[in-house]
């Protein structure tokens, strides 16, 4: 990362001090919250095993924490509840399209995943743990809520979230986000920029036509009522009588 971005986040050193993947420990976390009573509970994935140490966010029936390993290293830990198979496909999805697109620098680390059966729970639901890295700069609307970004650091953030684009578009078939927002692009502890939160993707390309029923049509417009945030919606969204394919363009227009 260049200098310019070094000096643009330098806050990320005092406001967000985690640093993931290290092994410092007594360290505060920003923007969570030990006030849950998951917190200071230990959680066992695939037979490894991670001190819970703060709620990052919640929404739904999905949690996200800071969590610790046994050697002091930081990573993020996303438990979801699924209420039908429905649910639990979509979270199995998630974590599978993590696993084909793990590795490039400008999505988020995937580490490990586990799954316990309904019967396995105390709340007679399926329950997913998903362990990525800890990117400890925080999401974006956060930065820009705190600071103005010259051209050149904008180019740089587009630049990196194009490449995670591209990057997904090209599997075959190529996957679609359909959720890229700014609150979805996160930074690590060194400024890059890190997709995040495949939980609306998909490998589906939709044609309306003029032969589709209007029952058919408004399937598709609750779908993606449920997986697409308002104001990031492409047009072939917004109005599906126009007939336009909607598929990975719908990123791009983001």
């Amino acid at each position: 990362m260049s200098d310019i971005f070094r000096s643009a986040f330098s806050y990320l050193s005092q406001a967000a001090p985690i640093r993931a993947g290290s092994s410092s420990s007594g360290q505060s976390i920003a923007g969570g919250t030990t006030d849950h009573p998951l917190v200071g509970s230990t959680v066992d994935i695939t037979g490894n095993k991670y001190k819970i140490r703060a709620l990052l966010a919640e929404g739904g029936y999905a949690l996200v924490f800071a969590v610790q390993d046994a050697h002091g290293n930081w990573f993020a830990l996303k438990r979801q509840l699924a209420a039908d198979k429905q649910a639990a496909d979509a979270i199995i999805q998630e974590i599978k399209f993590l696993k084909e697109l793990n590795g490039h620098p400008s999505i988020i680390t995937f580490t490990q995943a586990s799954q316990l059966s309904p019967k396995q729970t105390s709340h007679g639901r399926a329950e997913f743990l998903m362990l990525t890295e800890l990117c400890a700069g925080g999401p974006l609307i956060s930065i820009l809520q705190k600071h103005v970004l010259s051209p050149e650091q904008i180019c740089k953030i587009f630049h990196n979230a194009a490449s995670a684009v591209c990057h997904m578009h090209d599997r075959n078939p190529p996957i679609t986000h359909r959720d890229i927002k700014i609150e979805n692009l996160l930074f690590d502890a060194n400024g890059f920029v890190k997709l995040c939160d495949f939980g609306s993707a998909t490998t589906d390309i939709y044609r309306p036509n003029d032969d589709w029923s209007v029952m058919k049509r408004n399937q598709l417009e609750e779908e993606m009522a449920q997986y697409t945030t308002p104001m990031y919606r492409a047009p072939e969204i917004l109005d599906t009588y126009q007939n336009f394919p909607i598929g990975p363009a719908q990123d791009v227009w983001v």
